[in-house]
């Protein structure tokens, strides 16, 4: 403290088993061991989160032929806007360093896909513009295209970017249909 104002300081948060749920979206249960420190002109949070449980079963509608497109064409992400001038703001000031990593594999199963994926991730850049490192394994599971259910050989998603969460998706399956194999790679 300086004055009665505080002017720097660390503060520790170890959670065990927190659950977080979003009604028919989402239900997770996490381990935290973080640190917080710094003063008011540049603060960190640091330190770990173990994903205990995770399961993401919210339906979409998708149609992976019109988002390619909209890919080719130009259309897809958001659009960078430059920030304002001025002094940052506290969220831009604070710098992130989270390992991310798992207890069991996180769940995705809805209408297109039943997936069981294993992250070992980095969580860097600041709260406000935080960014995504490293990779996620697709250690087993389905995808749905055209109706028909393809059992997924391989699956990797890359977060190689450090300045954007852009990841890399790598996914290859197979069906059969009555005599024959069908084979999709996407990448």
């Amino acid at each position: 403290l300086e004055n009665f104002v505080p002017v720097s300081g660390r503060a520790g948060l170890m959670t065990r088993n927190v659950a977080v749920s979003v009604e028919d979206t989402l239900e997770a249960v996490f381990n935290t061991d973080l640190t917080f420190s710094g003063s008011r002109e540049k603060a960190a949070l640091t330190g770990k989160v173990e994903m205990i449980h995770g399961e993401f079963y919210r339906d979409f509608e998708f149609d992976l032929a019109e988002a390619l497109e909209s890919r080719k064409m130009g259309r897809a992400g958001p659009v960078d806007t430059a920030s304002e001038p001025g002094d940052p703001s506290f969220f831009e000031r604070t710098a992130l360093d989270i390992a991310v990593n798992y207890k069991d594999p996180f769940i995705l199963d809805n209408n297109l896909a039943f997936i069981m994926v294993e992250p070992d991730l980095k969580i860097t850049g600041t709260v406000s513009q935080p960014v995504i490192t490293g990779r996620a394994d697709i250690a087993e599971g389905t995808v749905v295209y055209q109706k028909r259910q393809f059992d997924i050989e391989t699956g990797i998603i890359d977060f190689v970017d450090p300045f954007r969460i852009d990841p890399k998706i790598t996914l290859q399956a197979n069906t059969a249909i009555r005599k024959w194999v069908i084979y999709m790679d996407v990448t």
